[in-house]
Formats: C-alpha cells, structure tokens, sequence
C-alpha cells in the first residue's frame, strides 16, 4: 500500500497510477482464461463466457464492440443475465498471474437496456492460492448507445501477482437484470509476483533487523513505497519518505516477514523486514 510522507523535505509520493507515466509503463490487457457468473444468464444465448470473447493483449481502450439497437441478439452480444437477476458476482480469471490496474467495462448492447448498465461494483483480487490480496469499489457512468469504446477506471494502486478478479454488482443504473457487451482488466505486466518483483529488485539493507517498533533504509530519490506480509498480501504501515532515508513504523503489525518495495528514480530496491 502507498503512503503519503509526512516529513518535511520529502520527495511527493505518486500512486501506482501515477508512477506508471513517470516511468512510462503501458497498459497491456490481460489474458483471460475463463469467467463466470453466480448470476443465471437469460435463457440459452447470450453465455456468460461471451463476456471475454475477443479479448486479448491487443484489446485497447479504443477496441469497439458493435452495438444492437434492439433484442434480435445479431451483434453486440455479450451477457444478459435473467429477469430479476442482477445482484451477484462475475468472476474473472487470467491465464497466469499478473499485476492489475486498470479496468475496462463495454456497458449494455441494447438501446431500451442502457439503464440495465453496470453502475457499481466491489473488485475482490485473489492471488494463485485463492487468497485475497486486495478490495476496491469502481463506479461507471451509466452506458450510451454512440459510445462502443470501454469505460475505463483506474485502480488507485497496481495490484501485485493477482489470478482472478470477483467482481460483485452493487448497484445498476435501473432495470431488473444486469446487461453488458465485454469486461476486461490491464496492467503494467512488469509485476507478476511479490516473489519475482523482488527478485528483480536491487536488494537494501533495512536496520534494525529484526525489528520491534521501526526500521530504517537508507535510500534516496524514493517515490512510492509498498509493504506486503508473507502472504503477499500489502498492509497498512506508517512509512515516512525523507531526503535521503526511509523510516517505517511498525506500530500495530503482526510478527512476521514483510516484504518492503520501493521504487526510486533509478529503478525499484527491495527489503526483507522481520518484525517480532
């Protein structure tokens, strides 16, 4: 998780989101192996799984996908889920782990089901071993029928080493059943695992180590820092950015290992933090 520094003559601190341009990383979209739906589609056609059909890294946000101006399901198929079957959860799974930023959203494909478009959602990310790494809520505009380009939210941070994304609908902007043409999610695809970030990391030297109540790096020109438990899952701690040094406060966390990323001007560095 990204933390605003609180020291004085500290370097700002960028969200992922951000440091993606300043490191000019592109979005790629993310492969998708499969989807599914706790949300029972209307009748036999359209299936859960057009949701992804023609999906791939060469999708952008540019891609379009026809439109129907009406129910003869000739094109623009995606999914309509049944009559009153709209609360549930559609989950997404990738070929291989990855990292996540950004989705994107080709709303409703009929004219009379725009107001059956996706409004909000909670995004569950699970890492390979089917454990929450990560949660935020997305909200899209309600679907137009001259746009055929996705809506597209970025997530305040990039996810790390992510496989399958639950999507939960909280809320459409009317309608009794839930209608969209293609989902899809993109990353930066520089960051497949805690374990193989890190490796890719310059290694630092955190002290004290073990700690009981902070540690120090001494590091320079740092832009963003991350922290992650064994699991590889990012916690909530205290890290100050200062001129020439990283102070993080480990107040209120569990014992364990923790991961410590941090992206500098000159590359990403990386530490391990026993806590006791």
């Amino acid at each position: 998780m990204y933390f605003r520094p609180t020291m004085k003559r500290h370097y700002t601190l960028l969200v992922l989101a951000n440091l993606i341009a300043v490191c000019g990383l592109a979005q790629t979209t993310i492969a998708p192996l499969s989807v599914t739906s706790t949300l029972n589609s209307f009748g036999s056609t359209p299936h859960v799984d057009n949701l992804i059909a023609n999906i791939s890294p060469a999708t952008t946000t540019s891609t379009t996908f026809p439109f129907s101006p009406s129910s003869n399901f000739s094109q623009g198929i995606g999914y309509v889920s049944a009559l009153g079957q709209w609360q549930g959860s559609i989950t997404y799974t990738f070929v291989n782990s990855t990292s996540v930023s950004r989705m994107l959203l080709w709303n409703a494909y009929f004219t009379f089901e725009l107001n059956h478009s996706l409004r909000d959602a909670q995004l569950v990310f699970y890492n390979a071993m089917d454990q929450v790494i990560s949660t935020t809520n997305v909200s899209f505009p309600q679907a137009v029928s001259s746009v055929l380009t996705p809506q597209v939210v970025d997530l305040p941070t990039e996810v790390l080493g992510v496989k399958k994304v639950v999507v939960t609908v909280q809320s459409l902007w009317g309608g009794n059943e839930i209608s969209l043409r293609r989902m899809a999610f993109a990353g930066t695809g520089q960051q497949v695992s805690v374990e193989e970030l890190d490796q890719q990391a310059v290694a630092v030297r955190a002290y004290p180590n073990p700690s009981t109540d902070h540690s120090t790096l001494d590091l320079q020109d740092v832009l963003a820092v991350e922290v992650l438990d064994a699991a590889g899952r990012m916690v909530h701690v205290d890290a100050r950015i200062e001129r020439e040094r990283v102070v993080l406060h480990w107040a209120g966390a569990e014992r364990g290992l923790y991961t410590v990323l941090l992206q500098t001007r000159n590359g990403r560095r990386s530490a391990r933090v026993v806590v006791e």
